[in-house]
């Protein structure tokens, strides 16, 4: 796919890699959802899936843009240059990545269908721009940070379906070759078991779990629940216990990232009911649950029967799974999730009854592209090491930088023909153009959760407690309601549309 990184990189220090030294707060990025396109064509229809111009036409509309548009998936240029961004301002500040899945375009273009070289390829090349990234960064003293993916349902071939037993077994050692860098040694026989893994990006008191969230998924029919001891879905659940068991005992910290969040309509139930009871009954050693795939920016509270009425915004979030635009009910979708806040019980008898699960926006041009950096508890003589303090989004206006591109950028895309997806026979795309250079962005803050919502950290209480100011009643709420309404779609939405 990308010429570009060929021959430039060296695994063989990845596991001696050194972590940055612990102070009063600490940095990681959570990125999600790029979708990368290597067919995406500047200037082509968006009826065409970004693939193809029209030769002859009358109509005053300029085509995609450069770096995307919100009808398609990602150019590759959009991935380069946003990580080229967070690299040249944030390298030196970003302890670990968790990077949370569905590299791989969507199969939107019945003309162009996705294949199984396609998508290897893509996630091989998307792994290489990662480690580039991070682990090489000329900012920083260090060689290498850890890096931890996961799957997306549209990593896999064919889209949703991934098998237990031996045909998992295939696809696990293909990305065990594609995320061999990430994956740390004492853990690949543990991932071509399950594609889950565990890092210890703070060794002694910060542990990153890294689920197969396509287990619990009930998009995918190649399995059936988590009911069957012997269903893979179980099993990992039942290795997740034992890694939670074993950090209480410690008395260290877990932060658990998957590419699907665990939603009632999305998960297989027995699934759901699992996870809960792991989540609430180890709520003391998981500093967060962080997930992507809805594209969208909000949370979830998960809890127990007596305290959380699951809302119709758990239906509608499941429809989000193979579109690419966002075609639900917005206003519905919105009034659903602020009554699901209005709904929560908040009972006070010193048991845990809910979790937080934190939903990143993604990267894909559906909305403005986005990312986030999260801010942790450092200090080592502290029992709170790990707990999240809070975290800045950060945004590119894609509308502006689409039209405001420099004259002249003289960095390449690709060199060379070696494109491995561009050789179908009779198609052109911008990573064949030997003139081709890495679109120019900028990103900024959108929001901040201590300046905007006033949060001192990230822990469920402080969560709840936005939840009752997102549900009350009068001005002020309101207005906080409304801010978070923009900011879910990542300002990309008219503030009447949300109405």
């Amino acid at each position: 796919m990308l010429s570009y990184f060929r021959n430039t990189l060296d695994f063989s220090y990845y596991n001696n890699a050194n972590v940055k030294e612990s102070h009063t707060q600490a940095k990681f990025l959570h990125i999600t959802d790029l979708h990368v396109d290597p067919f995406y064509m500047t200037g082509s229809k968006i009826s065409t899936a970004c693939h193809q111009k029209e030769k002859k036409s009358k109509s005053p509309d300029i085509g995609a843009g450069p770096l995307g548009d919100r009808a398609c998936d990602a150019p590759v240029g959009l991935a380069m240059a946003t990580l080229n961004w967070i690299k040249d301002h944030h390298g030196d500040e970003i302890d670990f990545v968790v990077w949370t899945g569905d590299s791989a375009r969507h199969d939107s273009d019945n003309s162009l269908r996705r294949t199984k070289e396609e998508i290897y390829d893509v996630n091989k090349n998307m792994s290489l721009l990662m480690y580039n990234t991070f682990s090489q960064s000329p900012l920083s003293s260090k060689k290498s940070i850890p890096i931890i993916p996961t799957f997306g349902n549209n990593d896999i071939y064919p889209h949703n379906i991934l098998y237990g037993g031996n045909k998992g077994k295939r696809v696990f050692e293909k990305f065990l070759d594609i995320w061999k860098p990430f994956i740390p040694k004492d853990q690949y026989e543990t991932f071509l078991t399950g594609g889950y893994f565990a890092v210890d990006v703070v060794p002694n008191h910060l542990k990153v779990i890294s689920l197969n969230t396509m287990y619990f998924y009930n998009s995918n029919a190649a399995v059936d629940s988590c009911s069957k001891k012997s269903s893979p879905g179980h099993q990992q659940l039942e290795w997740l216990q034992k890694q939670l068991r074993q950090t209480k005992k410690e008395g260290t910290k877990i932060v658990i990232i998957g590419h699907v969040p665990p939603i009632p309509k999305a998960y297989y139930s027995s699934c759901y009911r699992q996870y809960s009871k792991l989540a609430l009954k180890y709520d003391g050693v998981i500093s967060g649950h962080l997930y992507g795939h809805l594209n969208m920016d909000h949370f979830l509270i998960l809890g127990d029967e007596d305290t959380t009425k699951h809302g119709n915004q758990h239906e509608e979030a499941a429809l989000a799974d193979d579109t690419i635009s966002i075609n639900r009910n917005i206003p519905k979708y919105l009034k659903a999730l602020r009554d699901s806040y209005r709904s929560v019980n908040y009972v006070n008898d010193g048991k845990v009854h809910h979790a937080v699960i934190n939903i990143s926006p993604s990267v894909i041009p559906e909305m403005n592209p986005t990312f986030r950096i999260f801010r942790y508890e450092a200090d080592e003589k502290a029992s709170t090491f790990g707990d999240l303090v809070g975290y800045t989004q950060w945004f590119a206006n894609l509308t502006h930088w689409n039209t405001h591109q420099p004259k002249h950028n003289a960095k390449l895309i690709l060199q060379g023909e070696n494109h491995v997806l561009s050789s179908r026979k009779g198609h052109k795309d911008d990573n064949n153009n030997d003139n081709a250079n890495i679109p120019y962005l900028e990103y900024e803050v959108e929001y901040d959760t201590l300046e905007d919502y006033k949060m001192e950290d990230l822990s469920t209480d402080s969560w709840l407690s936005l939840a009752r100011d997102l549900g009350g009643e009068g001005h002020t709420s309101e207005e906080l309601w409304n801010n978070y309404a923009y900011r879910m779609f990542v300002q990309s939405k008219d503030v009447k549309d949300l109405a």
